[in-house]
């Protein structure tokens, strides 16, 4: 059987790569070889299980919950989706924005984006949330300002509309590398607003289709993503379910639950986790 090159996507077309018009692999020997043809038939680089170790523990990103860091091995890794899920005043956002201000003190250039759609991002939140960091308080008294204007400056935030917006800001990532590579963290909070006006068929389409894009965002450009989502209940269904199902759940890294305890008491319950059998709570406080 004869393979066409171009089902191997190979510019099979073009009078520049394959000027004699050859149309299968097979046709290909020593007497002619087209221009490219030796970078794409190249192995593919390789690495160890080492490596891969090594790299991931270099880059893990607190999540600012000491045992669930632990448990986590560090915490989130670069190219992985993430997700806080919980009921509306779990702590989803402002562990977000906590997460955010301990990756500015602990990275000096990297810049952190967030993603809001529900227009509930607090400048005031995390610039007391600076303030109060050790790092801050340890800076000398004519530093401090300049301090918290050059860690306010690296926070750039997409005010998200409805979905195309929503939509066109990972395409927007995807194909600006320029503009990515200085990214370590992209939140979206909350992914859920976006979709709700959707219909049943058309939502799930485009789920599919976001969650695809987001996937190839973070593995390409090396962005750790967090997402937050809401639990809902179903009329006649009991228990409490995520939004959207588990139609995506696949798409996840890591998925943790958030629970209010008490006014500044929380728990987050690993829900899902790669490398962890079996599941984890672990208390924090907000304050």
């Amino acid at each position: 059987m004869y393979q066409p090159l171009y089902s191997i996507e190979f510019n099979a077309d073009s009078k520049e790569f394959n000027p004699y018009q050859l149309k299968y692999v097979e046709d290909i020997d020593e007497d002619f070889i087209p221009s490219g043809w030796n970078k794409l038939v190249e192995a593919p680089k390789t690495c160890t299980a080492y490596d891969l170790l090594t790299s991931d523990n270099e880059k893990k990103i607190s999540t600012t919950i000491e045992g669930l860091d632990f448990a986590l091995d560090g915490g989130f890794s670069v190219g992985q989706i993430n997700e806080f899920t919980g009921k509306p005043g779990s702590g989803k956002t402002q562990l977000c924005f906590r997460i955010c201000v301990k990756f500015l003190l602990s990275n000096n250039e990297t810049n952190v984006l967030f993603l809001s759609t529900n227009h509930n991002f607090a400048s005031q939140r995390i610039e007391d949330l600076i303030k109060s960091s050790n790092e801050f308080q340890n800076a000398r008294d004519e530093l401090k300002n300049m301090l918290l204007v050059k860690l306010m400056k690296r926070i750039k935030i997409f005010e998200v509309q409805d979905i195309t917006d929503l939509l066109a800001s990972v395409k927007y990532l995807e194909y600006n590398q320029d503009y990515a590579q200085h990214l370590g963290i992209v939140f979206i909070d909350s992914i859920f607003i976006p979709f709700k006006e959707l219909e049943q068929n058309e939502r799930t389409s485009y789920i599919f289709r976001f969650y695809s894009n987001l996937q190839r965002l973070s593995t390409v450009t090396k962005l750790t993503v967090i997402v937050t989502n809401s639990i809902t209940t179903v009329f006649n269904v009991p228990g409490e379910f995520t939004y959207f199902g588990s139609s995506y759940l696949h798409r996840l890294n890591i998925r943790i639950k958030l629970e209010r305890l008490g006014q500044t008491m929380f728990k987050a319950k690993i829900d899902k986790c790669p490398y962890l059998c079996k599941s984890q709570s672990f208390n924090f406080s907000i304050v």
